[in-house]
């Protein structure tokens, strides 16, 4: 909502540039604030495309990485190595 009434007042304030008043019950103003909803919803369907989406395509699903004790072990192992290189160099 907050977008629509933001667009409202833009498209008030530019018909009082061009020495036009709409009231709230001027038609001209309901048609470009649908017009405005129309463009907004062209954009908003143009980025889902662009970020991938495709309608009834399958859903993707998150997937579970399992940490094992060798991951653990690896890890611990990498900084007990990058501790004592960095205690060598001091």
């Amino acid at each position: 909502m907050p977008k629509i009434v933001t667009e409202v007042k833009t498209i008030r304030v530019a018909a009082l540039m061009r020495g036009e008043t709409l009231h709230f019950w001027s038609p001209q103003l309901y048609f470009k604030a649908i017009i405005a909803a129309l463009r907004w919803s062209e954009n908003l369907a143009e980025a889902m495309t662009s970020h991938g989406f495709v309608e009834d395509a399958p859903r993707t699903h998150r997937v579970t990485v399992r940490i094992r004790s060798r991951d653990w072990i690896i890890a611990i192992g990498s900084l007990i190595l990058l501790q004592a290189y960095y205690l060598a160099c001091i």
